[in-house]
């Protein structure tokens, strides 16, 4: 009689134990039989069903054993090929991986390593910029660095004269009088200067000294900061107009006159610097007199005499200065006919006509098909809520204008656009906080 030989070891039937399968073996049953020389073992081939079945049972070896024990057939790559994508979900699978690579590296530019942001300066010389822009008349390339160094000029001015203009009603005010009393003391210590400095040199001397002044002193300091920055054929003026009682500062490419191309640099009135054509006071139709004037050389020697004036008598003009205040007195103020309100630079045309270019829907024509067989007539009207999406296109607009001006990272350039489209809006009557308020000198 037939008996396995290991019952336990077999759960599929009695009679028979596993073998070892693996790949490339030929499956056997092992059964024994008591015979009267004690038992003897048989092996017999595995039926094929019964194989089959076993081959799920079959554990899985390792790599190395594999490769040493297997002797079987290569392997029908084709059998055991991934099954590959139809072309259609390859080709969006590619287009989608583009477009995020693409997105990364647009990510990247927006959040450079070293984030930059506009001072206010830069923001006000933006929205000039925009302006020009939608006027039809852009800066660009050369005409664009000259107007940022002039606008720093500017810049550099009011710092330097920080406690404000001495006959702005709003400086006054927000320096309790300072900007007034300093701005006369000022001048009252440029009368004890030595006489062998020029009238340049003296006048920006003893306002700087002051860090106050009104127009006259906001012209001379721009005038005399900026003729170190000349190149050659450059001139740097300080100027006035012979209609009215204002002085400021102007930067020209060739000594003879050209407001398209000349630039004004006015500290003292409210807005960056700008090309003359665009000025109020500056403008063809106003006749402009020259009270002071440098190029390359004269403005060298310009800065010679003021760091000898600096180094010999710095200490004296701060004496005579609080000397100066301390006669006037803490309430001493200008009569009511010699202060004036903020006064804008730009023309009151220009600002106008930028203001109505801005405001205005976005041309329809411009924006229909190519092909008029695809235009359908509404029953309405389509209600586009202009004025409400027009600050905020030309918010968008600005966020070129803020990047070339040198803003980086998300942040700023959104925050510096905010800013250049609200002053490109209304130049003449943008929010701006007095001199005094923005460079805030601790002695204020």
């Amino acid at each position: 009689m037939w008996q396995g030989s290991d019952m336990a070891a077999s759960p599929i039937a009695p009679g028979f134990r596993l073998p070892p399968l693996w790949p490339g073996s030929t499956p056997v049953i092992c059964l024994r039989r008591r015979v009267s020389g004690g038992p003897q073992e048989l092996e017999l081939p595995m039926p094929s069903p019964l194989r089959s079945i076993l081959s799920c049972l079959r554990p899985t070896p390792p790599a190395e054993e594999h490769a040493s024990t297997s002797t079987s057939r290569p392997a029908d790559p084709a059998a055991h090929a991934p099954r590959r994508a139809p072309v259609t979900l390859q080709g969006l699978a590619s287009f989608a991986a583009q477009r995020m690579r693409e997105r990364q590296v647009e990510i990247k530019a927006l959040e450079p390593d070293t984030r930059r942001a506009l001072s206010d300066g830069e923001c006000q010389l933006g929205g000039y910029v925009h302006a020009r822009q939608t006027d039809g008349r852009p800066v660009e390339g050369r005409q664009l660095d000259r107007l940022v160094r002039a606008n720093e000029t500017v810049m550099e001015t009011r710092q330097a004269l920080s406690h404000g203009r001495g006959n702005v009603v709003d400086d006054i005010h927000d320096s309790n009088g300072q900007s007034t009393i300093r701005a006369v003391a000022g001048r009252v210590v440029r009368t004890q200067l030595p006489s062998n400095y020029g009238p340049g040199v003296s006048i920006a001397a003893s306002a700087m000294a002051a860090q106050a002044g009104n127009c006259g002193e906001h012209a001379n300091v721009a005038a005399f900061l900026h003729a170190a920055k000349l190149g050659s054929g450059e001139y740097a003026y300080a100027v006035g107009s012979t209609t009215i009682d204002h002085r400021w500062a102007q930067w020209h490419a060739t000594r003879g006159r050209d407001p398209d191309h000349d630039l004004v640099m006015d500290p003292w009135g409210k807005g960056p610097a700008i090309f003359a054509v665009d000025g109020e006071f500056a403008g063809g139709e106003r006749d402009v007199g020259i009270e002071r004037e440098y190029d390359q050389s004269t403005g060298a020697k310009a800065h010679a005499d003021m760091s000898e004036l600096q180094r010999d008598h710095h200490q004296q003009m701060q004496t005579n200065l609080h000397v100066a205040m301390e006669h006037l007195g803490p309430d001493f103020r200008l009569r009511d006919g010699a202060v004036f309100a903020v006064t804008p630079v730009i023309s009151s045309e220009f600002a106008e006509r930028v203001n109505q270019k801005m405001s205005a829907a976005p041309d329809a024509a411009k924006l229909a098909p190519k092909n008029r067989r695809l235009v359908r007539q509404a029953k309405e009207r389509i209600r586009t809520g202009e004025p409400r999406m027009a600050p905020l296109r030309q918010e968008i607009h600005a966020t070129q204008t803020a990047r070339t001006l040198g803003a980086s990272g998300v942040r700023e350039v959104t925050q510096a656009a905010a800013r250049i489209a609200q002053v490109a809006a209304d130049l003449e009557n943008y929010p701006l906080a007095s001199h005094p308020a923005q460079t805030a000198p601790e002695n204020l």
